[in-house]
């Protein structure tokens, strides 16, 4: 089956009743799906660069966080990887603060697997832009951060050195995304 085919199986909460097609999904999670069919991006970009705002260019965190479980849900890994992608570049194109908003944290461990590479994304994300600052608060304050978070970040924060954070924007933004890719699907690994 194709992705496609995949996320519009009749036994899925995407399916076909009755020749009608329900949708129990978000719609801007489903219009972002749309988009992606056709285009290949999540979203549209607009013509001229003048005049535009962030906004314009990426979409809202918690509802790429929502697009990627969407698409794991359904088996369309393509749509995970450009999530993934659009994470990374709207974090990376940040000028104004690179503290990672923890809230999404629980958010996420709730809704995603163990091994999910969207958790492996959210604990780099985090190591690599957050100050110490995040994670002293992570240790002061009852935040709902799942313990399954900390102890994902704790060896990779410890493996990386006291001297680590110095240059951490310069890291992030070099990172290669494939480290979150999903390569198995048409496209990936199981073509060649």
């Amino acid at each position: 089956m194709t992705g496609l085919q995949i996320a519009l199986d009749p036994d899925s909460d995407l399916g076909s009743k009755n020749g009608e097609l329900s949708l129990n999904e978000n719609h801007a999670v489903f219009a972002a799906f749309v988009c992606w069919i056709w285009t290949g991006r999540l979203k549209d970009i607009p013509d001229s660069v003048e005049g535009a705002t962030v906004s314009d260019f990426y979409l809202p965190h918690k509802l790429l966080y929502k697009i990627w479980v969407f698409g794991d849900m359904r088996g369309v890994p393509g749509l995970c990887n450009a999530a993934i992608d659009m994470l990374h570049e709207k974090s990376t194109a940040r000028l104004r603060k690179w503290d990672t908003p923890e809230f999404f944290v629980p958010w996420i461990y709730a809704n995603t697997a163990p091994d999910a590479s969207l958790r492996n994304f959210k604990v780099g994300s985090c190591i690599f832009t957050s100050t110490l600052s995040f994670w002293q608060r992570l240790g002061k304050e009852e935040k709902g951060i799942p313990m399954q978070f900390i102890l994902d970040a704790l060896p990779i924060i410890v493996s990386r050195g006291p001297t680590a954070g110095l240059f951490r924007k310069a890291e992030w933004t070099t990172l290669g995304r494939c480290r979150w890719h999903d390569h198995s699907g048409p496209g990936g690994k199981l073509r060649t």
